[in-house]
């Protein structure tokens, strides 16, 4: 009989401390639950990147969910996307990445996937989409009448100056006595060229200007400016015919592409091999009078820690620029979309002001941009803001005999800027004359349009070099 009872006894022991074990992993997985689940994005390690990948414990914190971040290289994300996004729509693998940073050229070539999810009527009634700049939420978000992405970066080309020698009286006075005019922001680019030329050859400054026109993007990105500026567009479409046509043999862009060429001998030594960093920190040195570049770069030029020319910058509108930016958008088949949309809401609305507020990067919010807060810390917005009305978009068709924002974008876009920005530089080095390279450079679009499955007319009655 005592041994039963303690054999009970110690039954109930056991009872209560699995009880009180069960209990204990109750609260465990309890947390686990709170915890909740984790979304995992790529992206390259730039600083307005890093900005935002730095608060993910504030969203952690507010909705219980992780945020995973993978820096790598700027090509090596794209790849990466573009496999996971393949992969993913073919049914191979779940997706390794929930979301997705999106640089702007890339839009048509990730819609056209059907990957994408559609964010159009997915808004809640805490975040407020009207506030974006409409016209870049539909420069980067937005196909046809849908939305597939929210802006996380805007970025626009400006000229950057030196406001010191700029306001120089002797400086002013030579500037004056050999062109007769006053020297201020260029209006036109053969006003921007004179201007390099001229602080090239004055002992105020090493280097008139800058040019970044390394083959690819970067060169593409310097044509297109003044291209635009004189009122060029890269292609036609036809939407009666869903046909495109090449411009890039159009006087225009002829009269653009020697207009840069020009440029080459008042620039940095190195530009013709040279990404956008050798341009920015040569103006930071103070080594330059005057550049066009991305404003993404200015909280670089305004900081004195990083600058010695920080109190001397001045913004102005450019001749011609073009718009360029981010957006982050979802895997439509990740098994967390409601997660990571929660995520791009909280980055594009809540965390936006501080975000923009401690750079860099600006997210292009109308509230943010007309915040004299932003403004004081950061002067080059008012020209941001401005700018983006007036700046086109790499790769955008004019429709023929329509009037639209946004026209059609290239999905082959890489392929693009790559044929353009070799011809580009082939121009600026000398080693093709600007002609021959364009007509080239045409030739290679047309067969890349081609391949891609789209449709080519040639109605240009522009050119005199073909």
């Amino acid at each position: 009989m005592q041994q039963l009872k303690k054999k009970w006894w110690c039954i109930a022991v056991a009872v209560v401390v699995l009880a009180f074990l069960a209990a204990g992993a109750g609260i465990v997985f309890a947390e686990k639950e709170e915890a909740g689940v984790t979304v995992k994005t790529i992206a390259f390690g730039e600083g307005w990147v890093e900005n935002l990948a730095k608060r993910v414990d504030q969203f952690y914190e507010k909705t219980g969910i992780k945020v995973e971040y993978e820096m790598t290289s700027f090509n090596e994300a794209h790849t990466k996307m573009m496999l996971d996004i393949q992969n993913s729509k073919k049914g191979k693998s779940k997706p390794a990445y929930d979301f997705y940073y999106m640089d702007i050229p890339w839009k048509a070539e990730f819609v056209d996937t059907g990957v994408m999810l559609d964010l159009t009527d997915r808004a809640t009634p805490e975040f407020d989409r009207d506030d974006f700049d409409q016209y870049y939420l539909k420069a980067i978000g937005q196909v046809g009448d849908r939305i597939y992405m929210y802006p996380v970066l805007s970025v626009t080309r400006v000229i950057c100056y030196r406001k010191d020698l700029f306001a120089d009286p002797q400086i002013k006075r030579e500037y004056r006595n050999k062109y007769g005019m006053a020297l201020k922001p260029p209006d036109t680019w053969e006003e921007f060229n004179q201007i390099a030329a001229f602080f090239h050859a004055h002992p105020s400054v090493k280097w008139g200007a800058t040019a970044s026109a390394r083959r690819g993007t970067t060169a593409l990105s310097e044509f297109v400016d003044r291209f635009f500026g004189l009122g060029g567009v890269e292609f036609n479409y036809y939407p009666d015919q869903d046909a495109w046509e090449p411009l890039l043999t159009d006087r225009k862009a002829v009269e653009a592409l020697h207009l840069y060429k020009d440029l080459a001998p008042y620039t940095v030594p190195g530009s013709s091999d040279a990404i956008w960093d050798l341009a920015a920190k040569s103006f930071a040195a103070g080594d330059v009078a005057i550049m066009i570049m991305w404003d993404a770069f200015a909280p670089l030029f305004t900081n004195p820690e990083q600058s010695k020319v920080a109190d001397e910058v001045g913004f102005a509108l450019g001749p011609g620029t073009h718009l360029g930016g981010w957006g982050i958008c979802i895997n439509k088949y990740s098994e967390h979309t409601e997660e990571a949309y929660k995520f791009l809401e909280w980055a594009t609305g809540e965390s936006a002001w501080d975000q923009t507020y401690e750079g860099p990067g600006m997210i292009p919010r109308k509230s943010i941009m007309n915040d004299p807060r932003i403004l004081e810390k950061h002067p080059w917005v008012a020209t941001h803001a401005e700018n983006i009305r007036k700046s086109g978009l790499r790769s955008e068709a004019r429709v023929v005999g329509k009037e639209v924002d946004i026209g059609p974008t290239l999905v082959p876009e890489p392929q693009y800027e790559m044929i353009v920005g070799t011809a580009v530089n082939a121009a600026f080095t000398g080693t093709k004359p600007v002609e021959q390279a364009l007509i080239d450079a045409e030739r290679q679009v047309i067969e890349l349009l081609k391949e891609s499955g789209y449709k080519v007319v040639d109605y240009d009655r522009d050119s005199d070099i073909e």
